[in-house]
């Protein structure tokens, strides 16, 4: 397991509990000193940085951002798409449909439909306009949805490749470092059903709970196994890896709703 530093990356002193630590990197700090540089400044900011002592975690100010992550290109594509206009949705969409039509792409109205719904999912904010944090992060994940699946897990930190073994080991019930399509329903069906009660018979509400536990799961199994690329009816921790990159990228950024899930983000490679 990576463990976090003992010593606040602000101002070098250990005071124990006090201290939160990022789920990307090993940087640990104090409430008072991420304030004193700028950072969690508001109520919302700071309720996102208790999630550091969490299962959800939380993402230090070097982290969280994920332009570091593109290339000079990359960023400068988007910079110059924001600079354009204040980005509402309408605005939104027609830099869709460009962008798209560049690649000789029309989008169709259903695909717009998606887009619309992307936009709720970008304006963290609520405003109804995008600022360029919320456009960058988004959009950024986009761009590296385009790279191979190789070169995002080399843009992993330790923490995050650690977490994932986790991840994968919950799934490996008998540690012989292979998912099958079993385990994987075994381990959605242990997971979802602590927030769905599984009870059978009667064509009551528990039923339609039933019928929707087994949904996720099917779902979210055949998701998992569509890992298997090399058809062998097993996923390795290197096509888990691979698989899982993007997704890990995109839960970075601290947001009110997070995580990201994998479905979520699907939809947002092109």
């Amino acid at each position: 397991m990576v463990e976090s530093d003992d010593l606040c990356s602000v101002c070098g002193v250990y005071t124990g509990n006090e201290i939160y630590p990022c789920r990307v990197c090993s940087k640990v700090y104090h409430e008072i000193c991420l304030q004193k540089i700028g950072q969690c400044q508001g109520r919302e900011a700071l309720n996102l940085l208790l999630r550091a002592k969490t299962n959800i975690g939380w993402s230090c100010h070097e982290c969280e951002t994920l332009g570091p992550l593109l290339t000079e290109e990359e960023m400068q594509d988007l910079i110059d798409a924001f600079e354009r206009c204040d980005i509402n949705k309408d605005e939104y969409l027609n830099y869709r449909q460009k962008t798209m039509e560049e690649l000789d792409i029309r989008l169709t109205e259903e695909e717009l439909d998606r887009e619309r719904a992307k936009f709720k999912v970008m304006d963290v904010n609520q405003t109804g306009t995008l600022d360029w944090w919320e456009f960058l992060n988004f959009e950024a994940v986009r761009k590296l949805g385009r790279r191979s699946k190789n070169t995002l897990v080399r843009l992993l930190s330790a923490k995050e490749i650690d977490m994932a073994r986790q991840t994968f080991r919950a799934f490996d019930d008998n540690n012989d470092g292979r998912i099958t399509e079993f385990e994987a329903r075994e381990t959605y069906s242990r997971w979802f059903a602590r927030f769905v009660k599984k009870e059978t018979g009667g064509d009551g509400p528990e039923q339609k709970k039933t019928a929707s536990l087994d949904l996720h799961v099917d779902t979210n199994a055949r998701m998992l196994m569509a890992a298997d690329t090399k058809s062998t009816g097993t996923v390795t921790w290197m096509d888990f890896l691979r698989d899982q990159a993007l997704y890990i990228l995109a839960a970075r950024p601290n947001l009110p709703n997070f995580p990201p899930v994998k479905q979520a983000w699907e939809a947002n490679k092109r």
